[in-house]
């Protein structure tokens, strides 16, 4: 249950905004209204393991907080940073694929989660302000770059039959 100690605000937030769930709540209920009653409706899966549920609030965080400082700082914003964002909430969607559904994408030789623990994010908490936009742009550039081998996973993800159909590309 999500409202258990352990559970991290990010990873649940991850959770729910991501293309997986949003598409199971466009299906199931006509209105969302965030109670304790709705929440324990929800497909929260629980990781088995940390890489799991840091590689999901981890991701979750950056896409929260370039969000809030493009919001608060709107001149800083460049003509890139909306594909970054997008970038960021790709990778997150991977990873919730991975999450719930690992055999398929293992068998497509999928692992996004050792893909996303090799690139080493960076921790924002960790620097300041000043330089956290910096920071994840370069991040940004790096995996985005055609020969990443993250970007050709998640090439491949948007190609499963069943993500096709969850994002309405069928």
């Amino acid at each position: 249950v999500p409202h258990e100690p352990g559970w991290d605000l990010f990873y649940l937030l991850g959770l729910i905004n991501s293309r997986l769930l949003n598409t199971y709540f466009s299906n199931r209920f006509t209105t969302i209204s965030l109670t304790a009653a709705f929440l324990g409706e929800l497909p929260i899966k629980r990781p088995k393991m940390s890489a799991e549920g840091n590689g999901v609030g981890a991701i979750s965080e950056l896409i929260f907080t370039l969000n809030g400082h493009l919001a608060d700082n709107p001149a800083d914003q460049t003509t890139r940073d909306p594909l970054m964002l997008a970038y960021w909430e790709q990778i997150l969607n991977g990873l919730v694929y991975e999450l719930y559904f690992p055999e398929e994408l293992h068998a497509a030789g999928l692992r996004l989660f050792d893909l996303v623990a090799a690139a080493q994010l960076p921790d924002i908490t960790k620097s300041s302000e000043k330089d956290r936009l910096t920071t994840l742009r370069k991040k940004f550039e790096d995996l985005y770059d055609i020969e990443h081998p993250l970007r050709a996973a998640l090439f491949t993800v948007g190609n499963l039959e069943f993500v096709r159909i969850i994002e309405g590309k069928e």
